[in-house]
């Protein structure tokens, strides 16, 4: 349009200015055109925020970003921006959130998506996420101090032990080696782990000859509901002779061949 048309009439060029002033008013509204920031003073279920300058209305486009005094306990948290009515936060996809994705003291960007309103969560997690923390043993690898005669069917010989470990709910990897030593003939050997109530896992082994040599290894991780001292043990089910839980085997070092360790999960 030129500029003698936008002069033909006094009622054009009022309805024109109008429309400028009403564009010009709308390009200038911070809340439609850059992210509002406030700390939530809400609860893990209803977040509320009160951004200054705040907002007159709900508007689809406004951005907001708060940091979270809780996270999300569940799958449907709201947001109240300046007291102007809670909506739901969903998930861009339009989904249910899950608890945990906004995390405590991270920052969570919505934008809203209805007047309703509603609000799409625009990062899930923005909180750094910790590192798993390497798996830690207890510090030593315990060690048969000497060899064990396995003489009698009947009795489960006790080798070396981890020691009292844990605390309730942790979880552990507990790893055993039994070396046996055959020096008599056929025996059939068995070796456990033992928690001081019951085994927990246990392997076998059948030996045919008088030069023998073998190993039995052996893991299973367990959940702990206490401080608890794992043992090895070894028992030869068929002879009552020549069968040892020794310390070394030919090729090995003595003193650590049959050992039992213990590594921390979680």
């Amino acid at each position: 349009m030129s500029l003698p048309a936008l002069q033909n009439s006094g009622a054009d060029s009022r309805q024109i200015a109008e429309r400028l002033n009403r564009l010009i008013r709308e390009f200038n509204r911070p809340d439609l055109s850059v992210p509002v920031y406030a700390a939530d003073t809400g609860s893990a279920t209803a977040y509320a925020i009160a951004p200054a300058p705040g907002i007159a209305a709900y508007a689809i486009g406004q951005i907001f970003v708060f940091k979270a005094a809780n996270a999300n306990s569940g799958t449907a948290p709201t947001l109240n921006v300046n007291s102007k009515g809670a909506g739901t936060i969903y998930l861009p996809t339009g989904g249910a959130l899950v608890a945990g994705d906004i995390p405590a003291n991270g920052m969570a960007m919505v934008v809203c998506a209805s007047t309703t309103p509603t609000f799409h969560l625009l990062n899930p997690v923005l909180s750094p996420v910790p590192a798993t923390p390497p798996a830690t043993n207890t510090g030593a690898t315990t060690f048969l101090g000497s060899d064990v005669a396995l003489n009698n069917t009947a009795t489960f010989f006790s080798g070396p032990n981890t020691g009292s470990i844990g605390a309730n709910g942790q979880v552990w990897l507990i790893l055993a080696v039994a070396a046996v030593r055959d020096t008599a003939g056929a025996a059939g050997i068995v070796a456990q782990i033992h928690d001081g109530t019951n085994p927990i896992v246990a392997d076998t082994i059948t030996t045919g000859g008088t030069s023998y040599e073998g190993v039995i290894s052996m893991h299973i991780a367990v959940t702990l509901t206490g401080a608890t001292t794992f043992t090895l043990k070894a028992c030869d089910i068929t002879s009552t002779n020549g069968q040892l839980l020794t310390t070394s085997a030919s090729a090995g070092v003595s003193n650590k061949s049959t050992y039992i360790t213990a590594v921390r999960l979680s």
